[in-house]
C-alpha cells in the first residue's frame, strides 16, 4: 500500500522499483502487484529493476492459475503498459494472454477483445503460444459479438492516438493477418474488419498491403 501510494503520486518512483525484490516482492498480492508494475512501467519503461517482479511473479508458468484469478481490468492495465515498456512486453504479455485464456468464460467480452488487439499489435508476442490460445478461447467465449467489438476498439484507439487513415487501415490489416491462421470460424471477423480496411483501402501502406497478402 505504501509503495502504491508513492507511485500514484509520482514520489520516489526509482526507489519504489528498487524495493520490488525480496523480502518485499514475495509478500505483495498479485492483485496489487500488477497495477503497481503497470504504473511503474509507464513511468520508467526502461528500468531493469522491474525484471525481478516480472520474472518471478508473472512470467513463470506456475503463476498462470494465480494470474487467471486476477480481475480482467487489472491484467489489461499491464497489457496496456506493455505498449510503453519493452521489458513488460517481453516478460509479461504472453503470460497475461495465457491467463486470460484460462479465464475467458468469466471475462467481460470487451476486455477479452481489447486483450486480443493488444496481442495482435505486439511486435514480439502476437503469435506466441499464449496469444494463439487467447485468440481461440476468446473467439469461442465472445461469439458473434466479436467483429463489432474489434472494429469499435480499433476505431476508439485511432481516435485516441489521432492515427492517420493509413495507420488505421494498416492496424486492421495487421489484425486480420494475425487472426487468420488461428481463429476458428473467422469469416464474420474478416468481413467486418475487411469493410473497415476497404473504407481506407486507398490509404493502405506497403506494410498494410503485405499484411493482407500474408493473411490469405
Amino acid at each position: 500500500d505504501i509503495l502504491s501510494g508513492l507511485v500514484e503520486r509520482g514520489v520516489l518512483v526509482a526507489e519504489a522499483i528498487a524495493a520490488l525484490r525480496a523480502p518485499v516482492l514475495p509478500r505483495v498480492p498479485l492483485e496489487r502487484l500488477i497495477p503497481l508494475v503497470a504504473k511503474l512501467g509507464e513511468l520508467r519503461p526502461g528500468d531493469d529493476n522491474l525484471r525481478p517482479a516480472l520474472e518471478t511473479r508473472i512470467k513463470p508458468p506456475i503463476a498462470g492459475l494465480a494470474l487467471a484469478k486476477v480481475p480482467s481490468k487489472t491484467l489489461l492495465s499491464l497489457a496496456e503498459a506493455a505498449g510503453s515498456s519493452a521489458l513488460i512486453e517481453e516478460l509479461a504479455l504472453d503470460a497475461l494472454a495465457g491467463a486470460a485464456s484460462l479465464a475467458a468464460r468469466s471475462w467481460p467480452a470487451e476486455d477479452l477483445a481489447r486483450l486480443m488487439v493488444h496481442m495482435a499489435h505486439s511486435k514480439n508476442c502476437h503469435s506466441t503460444v499464449g496469444a494463439q490460445e487467447l485468440y481461440t478461447q476468446a473467439t469461442e467465449a465472445i461469439g458473434a459479438e466479436l467483429p463489432k467489438l474489434l472494429t469499435e476498439i480499433l476505431a476508439e484507439a485511432a481516435q485516441a492516438k489521432s492515427l492517420s487513415r493509413a495507420d488505421q487501415a494498416d492496424q486492421a490489416a495487421k489484425l486480420i493477418q494475425v487472426l487468420a491462421p488461428v481463429v476458428p470460424n473467422s469469416e464474420g471477423i474478416f468481413q467486418v474488419l475487411g469493410e473497415f480496411v476497404e473504407k481506407y483501402a486507398k490509404h493502405l501502406s506497403v506494410v498494410g498491403k503485405a499484411s493482407l497478402s500474408l493473411a490469405f
